[in-house]
């Protein structure tokens, strides 16, 4: 897979070196696309020199937008999945490392300050954080059957639904985005002035 990816980024100084109708002349030569992969032509990705308080404030944002996102009971069964989930722990453990590290590299080489604007921006990229978390939370759910007498089983599982149902209707309006009609907008905005039957290059 690294090879496969490796060859179709090659293939932009490639392409570029045959002198085509359109080229940006960005990735001009394997010089060029070295610095572009890294960053060498943006800036710095640091925003923000290293802190601990910083560190700490990252964390507790990057945290608090994640149980946020689960509701009061995923964040329960989660954190009843890290106690609990014994038989699925070895399955959850390589996909809860591999999700850290994004985090981890937020802190570490972007160290962000944790406002409103900056956690709209990260929040997609703790996507696989909330994957696993989600699966652990079902983990947990699992153990906690486990535990509980066969008479109380149905019980809890009503009581979990029931609290599911409650966590869908508060995230409803959050998560409703019919009324988001900004790219379409801008886009007849953007295309307002062109003639009629006008060709489009992407």
């Amino acid at each position: 897979w690294a090879a496969l990816g490796f060859s179709i980024v090659l293939v932009l100084p490639l392409r570029s070196a045959a002198h085509p109708a359109l080229d940006w002349g960005s990735d001009r030569s394997p010089a060029s696309l070295l610095a572009n992969l890294l960053r060498r032509n943006y800036g710095t990705l640091r925003q923000n020199p290293l802190r601990l308080d910083l560190a700490a404030d990252e964390i507790f944002s990057m945290g608090a937008l994640l149980a946020g996102a689960l509701g009061l009971l995923g964040t329960a069964l989660a954190t009843l999945g890290v106690v609990f989930a014994r038989r699925e722990r070895p399955a959850l453990l390589p996909l809860a490392a591999a999700a850290l590290t994004i985090p981890a590299a937020l802190v570490a080489f972007v160290a962000f300050t944790p406002d409103a604007e900056h956690l709209a921006q990260i929040g997609p990229f703790l996507t696989p954080v909330l994957a696993v978390l989600a699966l652990g939370a079902g983990a947990g759910l699992q153990g906690l059957m486990r535990r509980v007498p066969s008479s109380r089983r149905f019980a809890v599982s009503g009581a979990c639904a029931a609290l599911l149902l409650v966590t869908l209707a508060g995230h409803y309006r959050a998560c409703d985005r019919s009324g988001f009609t900004l790219p379409e907008r801008y886009a007849h905005d953007l295309l307002r002035s062109l003639p009629h039957g006008a060709t489009l290059v992407f």
